[in-house]
């Protein structure tokens, strides 16, 4: 992510926010502690699913799940790009176009990606000048810099990732694993004994001056 400067995260909520996940569930599992809280203090939130999982038929019970999961986080705007999750992988030009127009129709201040979508979009915000976005949350990254306690909103957390019913037996964390992640979290993120979090690595959009 050369194009963007690492900077000490703005831990307010932002004005809004624009979540996009690979798959059904993502969100639920990596970040939706932490847009519960930013919602109920007043931040607006757009989740974008980029395939629909696996190509077995369920494919509008999944996205059904996926509404009524956001809509637990206090989310009701959610957008589906309808790609199958074993279809080719779609060439990085489309993928930037497809999140550029997105951007530009949310006009989110905070954007959330996993990580392997981290690249492209630090390279749009970097080369939109005059974007909205001030900063990019790389939820499942590997070298996380930004921990966010979840601890009030767990049940919520966890009631959000039940919703996804067709998929619990396949989901990579179940519950108590996940319990367990999150609190691995909050060690590293310096939080008192008894916490959980979600950890992120943070990159704010300032772009480099010629």
């Amino acid at each position: 992510m050369d194009d963007l400067v690492l900077r000490t995260a703005d831990r307010r909520p932002p004005e809004s926010v624009l979540v996009v996940a690979a798959r059904p569930a993502d969100i639920e599992v990596h970040a939706a502690g932490t847009v519960m809280r930013w919602v109920d203090r007043g931040t607006r939130a757009t989740y974008c699913v980029v395939t629909d999982g696996e190509a077995d038929g369920r494919e509008e019970v999944r996205r059904a799940e996926q509404v009524l999961a956001a809509k637990l986080a206090g989310v009701t705007d959610v957008r589906f790009l309808g790609r199958p999750a074993d279809a080719p992988a779609e060439p990085a030009a489309r993928t930037r176009d497809e999140l550029e127009r997105l951007i530009h129709q949310v006009r989110p201040r905070r954007v959330i990606v996993p990580a392997d979508l981290a690249p492209v979009t630090s390279r749009l915000l970097a080369e939109d000048r005059e974007g909205p976005v001030r900063e990019l949350w790389v939820m499942s990254a590997p070298e996380p810099n930004q921990y966010v306690d979840v601890t009030a909103v767990l049940d919520r957390k966890l009631e959000a990732l039940r919703a996804h019913a067709s998929r619990a037996a396949a989901l990579p964390d179940p519950e108590e694993p996940l319990r367990a992640r999150l609190a691995a979290h909050a060690r590293v993120g310096g939080l008192p004994p008894g916490r959980v979090a979600e950890a992120f690595e943070v990159v704010r959009a300032v772009r480099h001056t010629p």
